[in-house]
């Protein structure tokens, strides 16, 4: 508009001289044919830049697309998105797809970035777990001796107790528990089984076990091996006294073989026993 208006200009001014120069007889015909011909150059100029404007006005378009495994504001959202072949069908089913429309190969363009879409391709890794609120095996816990400062409680199943063989102000770690201690295995034979000398061989079959008594089982024949026994009583010049009970196959009637010392307690002295 600036060029057309600055040769509408030139014009007049040329047609201004022209009036002037004219002969009186009104002979101008050079100077019309100058104006004539800027008229003509400026409308040219005026078309061809009309021209360009309309082809550039056509031909600016934007392509939509995707890529694989990268994601780029392609699709024409404000939103990344890529090519998901995993959670895209071919159709284009699936959470947040066809981001880029419904043109040929779009169909697996999926938006990404955000709850719905889920994370882009090459984005920050996911945030790691919380260590653990407890102590695990060997970390420090309690009260450090030394120090004071409070370490933590040790996770369940673990105890805190110091390390062997820890210096004065170590501080406590997590174990595991150690191992109950099994029950020891009695010494001597039980209940019900043979012991002492057998008189018919001289066999040695062992001590019964504390508290308990090798005494010759009820009935017994001559020869017959004696048996460990529990001691029910005992019994003297003022009879009886039963100070325990026996299992319901036996009850607390036999005695230690005479003489004996009643003084005596237990199986030293004139005891009573099951059979």
């Amino acid at each position: 508009m600036a060029r057309l208006a600055l040769a509408l200009a030139v014009m007049l001014s040329v047609r201004a001289r022209a009036d002037e120069g004219c002969a009186a007889d009104g002979t101008c015909q050079a100077d019309e044919a100058e104006a004539s011909a800027l008229l003509q150059s400026s409308a040219a100029r005026r078309a061809d830049v009309a021209q360009h404007g309309a082809a550039n006005a056509t031909t600016e378009t934007t392509t939509l697309t995707c890529y694989p495994n990268y994601a780029a504001a392609t699709c024409g959202g404000a939103m990344k998105c890529f090519q998901d072949t995993t959670g895209c069908t071919t159709s284009g089913g699936g959470v947040c797809c066809k981001a880029a429309g419904n043109g040929q190969g779009l169909a697996q363009c999926k938006y990404c970035g955000d709850a719905t879409c889920g994370p882009c391709p090459g984005g920050p890794a996911p945030t790691p777990a919380p260590p653990p609120s407890c102590r695990t095996v060997n970390q420090q816990c309690g009260n450090w001796g030394s120090t004071g400062q409070w370490q933590g409680s040790c996770c369940s199943g673990l105890v805190c107790e110091l390390p062997p063989y820890a210096v004065p102000g170590a501080s406590k770690v997590c174990s595991y528990p150690p191992r109950p201690t099994p029950a020891p295995t009695p010494s001597g034979n039980q209940v019900g089984e043979k012991c002492g000398s057998w008189g018919s061989t001289g066999q040695y079959y062992g001590q019964c076990a504390s508290g308990l008594v090798c005494a010759p089982p009820a009935n017994s024949m001559p020869g017959t091996a004696n048996v460990c026994a529990n001691v029910c009583g005992s019994f003297g010049s003022d009879g009886d006294s039963v100070t325990a009970g026996c299992n319901r196959m036996q009850s607390c009637k036999c005695r230690a073989t005479l003489p004996c010392s009643p003084w005596k307690p237990g199986a030293e002295g004139c005891y009573m026993y099951c059979c």
